[in-house]
């Protein structure tokens, strides 16, 4: 019951105007697939793109714009840590903004350094050894055959690439954020990046789609 609430809840956030229906693929997998998204939140700006490592490779990489972003709340966050660290090794008056001043340095840098470290991991598909990675696997040096796992899915398991959207709320703002899913043999979805640029997203689902010869499923 609860997970239904969830999937529920979720489908609030697509476009009640899309008027996508997934029996138009002619796909029984397509029917099988969930159209809600597959990650809540997102970003109104783009965060990666696509590029190509070789020509049987390619990688999804944080962009400019995001990695401005993550370093700010890290700097900030660093500064206002170090200033509040400074005070006490010199044995300043605490007083209680001060001790805020720590508290906040270290939200911050908590926030910006978590934000780089998922936002910044490799998302590397790559043919010759079959197989999409999140983070830093050597795909390369790998001995044998690996099954599927939370890093790890080999190619010949992916269908279609699915473009899903998202409208975020916020206090002051909302947007739309655009999802890039993979959609394997079994239904199931792996989300790989989210981000608030469809022109961008749509180009890159599509030259990913050329190199894994699998289809891109739009329904932003």
């Amino acid at each position: 019951m609860f997970k239904k609430f969830i999937k529920d809840l979720a489908k609030l956030g697509q476009r009640p105007d899309s008027g996508f229906d997934p029996a138009t693929l002619e796909d029984p997998i397509a029917t099988k697939t969930e159209w809600s998204p597959a990650k809540s939140g997102g970003a109104s700006f783009c965060t990666h793109t696509l590029q190509m490592l070789t020509p049987d490779s390619c990688a999804f990489k944080i962009s400019v714009g995001a990695l401005f972003f993550y370093m700010v709340f890290l700097l900030v966050g660093l500064g206002c840590f170090g200033a509040w660290l400074y005070m006490l090794l010199t044995g300043q008056t605490q007083e209680e903004n001060q001790w805020v001043l720590g508290l906040v340095g270290f939200i911050f840098s908590l926030v910006g350094g978590g934000m780089y470290h998922f936002g910044a991991r490799p998302r590397i598909f790559d043919k010759r050894a079959g197989y999409y990675s999140v983070g830093k696997i050597n795909l390369r040096k790998m001995t044998h055959k690996k099954p599927r796992s939370k890093n790890l899915t080999p190619l010949n398991e992916i269908h279609a690439i699915q473009l899903t959207s998202e409208h975020v709320r916020g206090d002051k703002s909302s947007y739309y954020s655009y999802e890039l899913n993979l959609i394997l043999s079994d239904a199931k979805r792996i989300n790989v990046v989210d981000h608030g640029k469809l022109s961008q997203l749509r180009a890159d689902a599509h030259t990913l789609a050329d190199l894994l010869g699998v289809p891109v499923w739009d329904a932003t």
